[in-house]
């Protein structure tokens, strides 16, 4: 499996989690060792959207695309399938993992589904679209200050009393209608400071807007970028805003107190989550580096396991002990898919990965040579290119 693909992170005690769409992969900070978890030892499914731990269960929820859940507790994996096996129309992704108390509120393509992790059953489904349609939630937190539930949806921000007995009607719950562009797709929603955080965003480049919620009035928040952004995360007292080039750090004070936008000269970030620990280290979930440890601010170290970088295969090829494959590809009529996977190599127990030229993309046919490891053969489409060395 690649592991360079981070897209969450969380902290479980000594344990930071982190996911990938394919696995699981988590950095012991007792014994400084990386172990992986994925469908081959234990996990029930592939295509994981997003991971939370609960701190009151002492359990990490790990959600999937296609809304099959398993949770990791006392080092067993309990699989709850329920929302997967339930003919559902529409869309069914868990698309984010908010924990309260003991339980799960899962942001899923047609509504809220409450998971019981102590009784690690399904609690209760909401509803929460006009008439009681369904709706894409894509984020949802709680007011703590006069407990107001919100849910960053498809078409706008919708609140309910968390407190209502019938929280489950679609009567006990509310679009905001004071916010600008109340109709407009809100992705992420955080509570932090006494006020709500909610970022706006149609899906293209630079048109994210982040907007704050205090004393019944909506506020544009000053930033000085409009990245995508992913995650907005409230722990230890600070904010963490997660856009896809930097990552922010926000303080009680209502002041950016860090902003990441480097690695100190070893690459630029395409970060999708961060979190911080018990001992104020920043942890950011990469997607090209993997899982990345930043301390006093300036310090970076990259942790990942080794592993091919795409999990494309279209051919393979064995020279020795030695496994080489092309990521390639081709439509039923042999048209491009424009797949720029390289070539990546297994040797001495280790994966690497060749960047080719621009001009090479859709490799379907690799061939060694026998008498030079180093070199081979690619089909590209329809053309063989003789004599590639390999350049990483």
């Amino acid at each position: 499996m690649p592991y360079n693909k981070c897209l969450s992170v969380a902290e479980a005690g000594n344990k930071i989690y982190t996911s990938t769409p394919f696995a699981l992969f988590f950095y012991d900070k007792t014994d400084l060792s990386l172990q992986r978890l994925s469908k081959v030892n234990g996990l029930s499914d592939i295509g994981i959207s997003w991971i939370s731990y609960n701190t009151t269960c002492s359990a990490l929820v790990i959600a999937y695309t296609n809304a099959n859940i398993d949770l990791l507790k006392d080092g067993q994996i309990i699989n709850i399938s329920d929302i997967k096996r339930k003919e559902i129309l529409g869309n069914k992704t868990i698309n984010k993992v908010t924990c309260i108390g003991k339980y799960a509120y899962l942001s899923c393509g047609f509504g809220i589904v409450v998971l019981d992790v102590e009784k690690e059953e399904i609690y209760d489904s909401y509803y929460i679209g006009p008439n009681g349609s369904q709706i894409d939630v894509l984020d949802l937190t709680l007011d703590t200050n006069d407990s107001t539930l919100w849910a960053a949806t498809e078409t706008g921000m919708y609140k309910a009393s968390f407190n209502n007995p019938f929280i489950s009607n679609y009567t006990s719950w509310s679009k905001d209608t004071t916010i600008a562009g109340y109709n407009d797709r809100c992705n992420l929603v955080a509570y932090f400071n006494n006020k709500i955080y909610v970022n706006k965003s149609d899906g293209t480049w630079g048109h994210d807007t982040l907007y704050t919620y205090n004393n019944n009035a909506w506020q544009l928040f000053p930033s000085h970028s409009f990245s995508p952004r992913y995650s907005l995360k409230a722990i230890y007292n600070k904010l963490i805003i997660t856009s896809s080039d930097y990552v922010d750090v926000l303080n009680s004070a209502d002041t950016i107190e860090y902003h990441m936008w480097g690695y100190a000269g070893e690459g630029y970030p395409q970060t999708s989550d961060a979190t911080f620990d018990s001992e104020n280290n920043l942890w950011i979930a990469d997607k090209n580096y993997g899982l990345v440890k930043n301390w006093d601010k300036q310090n970076f170290s990259k942790l990942s396991l080794n592993g091919p970088l795409t999990a494309d295969v279209f051919s393979m090829a064995v020279s020795g002990n030695n496994v080489y494959s092309v990521a390639g590809g081709k439509t039923s009529t042999w048209a491009p898919i424009w797949n720029r996977g390289g070539v990546a190599s297994f040797i001495n127990n280790q994966w690497s990965t060749y960047n080719l030229p621009d001009s090479i993309f859709d490799c379907v046919g690799i061939a060694v040579d026998p008498s030079n490891a180093q070199k081979y053969m690619l089909q590209h489409g329809l053309k063989v290119l003789l004599n590639i060395q390999m350049v990483k």
